[in-house]
């Protein structure tokens, strides 16, 4: 995990190319931003984010974003799981009961995201809030721990709460919104360090608090 952040906030201070100007007239400016954070459900178990975003305005304080991205977040889970397992050498057939505990669903998700931010501009520090609607691409995995093992000549001999294999399918697919606040800090004309908190909401996993901090030129 340590590797996973450092590897993440090395990216969110990438710097990323854009041309423009400010205006106030549609589509007249544009910038990019590459971002690296946590997020975490509970703040248990922390994971990661990685963003890259695009920006255009649609009048003075107000932007059109659009965003690809990869989080990895963590639930934490405390429950046991009781399944069997059938193996064959040369003709004879063994069968196994066995029984583990669950302790983590792990969430690798692309969010692909547009959205809206309304920024209220300084020279120094421009304080935005922030409204997207992602669709999410999932591959979920899971921790367990422990376990113990019997072995029986038949089938029929197994207990039968162990006569179930768990059902671990998840979809590979969500919708969510996210809402947020975050400042942009100005060192440049065209370079700002952008701090940003945001709360995504999700029908399929899970609901996390997010913090980023990256580039945008």
């Amino acid at each position: 995990m340590k590797n996973l952040m450092a590897f993440l906030f090395l990216f969110s201070f990438s710097t990323v190319f854009a041309q423009g100007k400010d205006s106030s007239n549609f589509f007249s400016s544009f910038e990019l931003g590459a971002y690296g954070g946590i997020n975490s459900e509970t703040f248990s178990e922390i994971g990661g984010t990685f963003l890259m975003e695009a920006t255009t305005n649609l009048s003075s304080n107000l932007n059109l974003k659009f965003s690809l991205g990869y989080n990895h977040s963590i639930k934490t889970e405390n429950y046991s799981v009781k399944t069997y397992s059938k193996f064959s050498i040369d003709t004879t057939v063994y069968f196994y009961a066995g029984e583990y505990n669950v302790t983590k669903a792990n969430y690798d998700v692309f969010p692909i995201s547009i959205g809206l931010q309304y920024l209220i501009k300084n020279p120094l520090l421009s304080p935005y809030i922030l409204f997207d609607f992602n669709y999410n691409i999932i591959s979920a995995s899971y921790d367990q721990s422990g376990g113990s093992v019997w072995q029986y000549d038949s089938f029929d001999q197994i207990p039968d709460e162990y006569k179930t294999k768990p059902n671990f399918v998840h979809s590979d697919h969500s919708y969510g919104i996210s809402l947020g606040i975050g400042t942009l800090y100005h060192i440049a004309p065209k370079l700002n360090i952008d701090f940003r908190y945001f709360y995504k909401i999700d029908n399929k996993t899970i609901n996390t608090h997010q913090v980023i901090v990256g580039i945008s030129i």
